[in-house]
């Protein structure tokens, strides 16, 4: 039997590389993640905090 991780890793890389240019070419949505990621963080560093 074949180790198949050196074809899974490429096949992942490459999906990875797509996805990448698809989402590149949209700068408006790139920046609405990030700031949603930022709040998201913000809330959880927040949580932390009051379990404390």
């Amino acid at each position: 039997m074949q180790d198949s991780a050196p074809a899974a890793a490429t096949l992942d890389y490459g999906l990875s590389q797509r996805a990448l240019i698809a989402v590149s070419s949209r700068t408006d949505t790139v920046a609405e993640l990030d700031r949603r990621l930022s709040t998201l963080a913000e809330l959880d560093d927040a949580d932390r905090d009051l379990a404390r």
